[in-house]
């Protein structure tokens, strides 16, 4: 294995010494290669739309959207949220994020920035409302695995931590049967790695059942 691959979750960018410990927490190890073999449970799928109205009913979407304006909010409930109020493909949307805090919102989404909104979208009147959206100042991808975590790292700190881990995946040499690879239509380990935790598509069972095998090889 390359040392590379040995090296601490610290080593990687904006992985701080105490973000690390949280990580390595999650996956069960301090190195890259843990972070690395920490599969997700599961993926998200969100269609890329250009305006709310264009939304499926009750499916993941991805939109940008103009901010206009924020505010603090209770809820009937008395449940503290923030409103994000913001125009998408010239129309009027409203992003109601639950238990934040508004001088936190207001700097990762301040008035007249573009920032793109992932979650559900639903008719509200002569608008559109979203319930918690994921808002980013980059796009988010439409396939997203969703990892085991722990308490104090969030799907997209985790993420942006693994992508950093494939940069430094190498290729390497092919250690299984050729003519068992065909017949099973494996991927090469490290072309598993990247479709399991970088998926361009929902991935299929080839990726997964290729590392399972050399778990088990590697066991015997």
């Amino acid at each position: 294995m390359p040392d590379v691959l040995r090296g601490p979750l610290t080593g990687l960018p904006g992985v701080t010494p105490a973000l690390g410990k949280l990580i390595a927490r999650a996956c069960g190890g301090d190195r890259v290669i843990d972070l690395l073999f920490h599969l997700p449970e599961r993926y998200v799928e969100r269609a890329r739309i250009p305006c709310p109205s264009a939304a499926p009913s009750e499916s993941a979407v991805i939109l940008p959207a103009t901010i206009e304006g924020l505010r603090a909010a209770r809820s009937g409930a008395g449940k503290p949220y923030v409103e994000i109020r913001a125009t998408a493909g010239g129309e009027p949307l409203v992003a109601r994020l639950m238990n934040a805090k508004l001088p936190w919102v207001d700097r990762a989404a301040p008035a007249g920035s573009l920032r793109w909104f992932a979650g559900v979208v639903r008719p509200e009147g002569e608008r559109w409302s979203m319930l918690s959206p994921a808002v980013s100042a980059t796009e988010p991808p439409a396939i997203e695995p969703v990892w085991p975590l722990t308490a104090g790292v969030s799907n997209a700190r985790l993420r942006r931590a693994m992508l950093a881990a494939l940069t430094r995946l190498p290729d390497f040499p092919e250690w299984q049967d050729a003519a068992l690879l065909r017949r099973e239509g494996w991927p090469g380990f490290s072309e598993a790695l990247r479709v399991i935790q970088a998926p361009e598509s929902l991935p299929d069972d080839r990726a997964t059942q290729r590392l399972a095998y050399d778990e088990l090889l590697a066991g015997q």
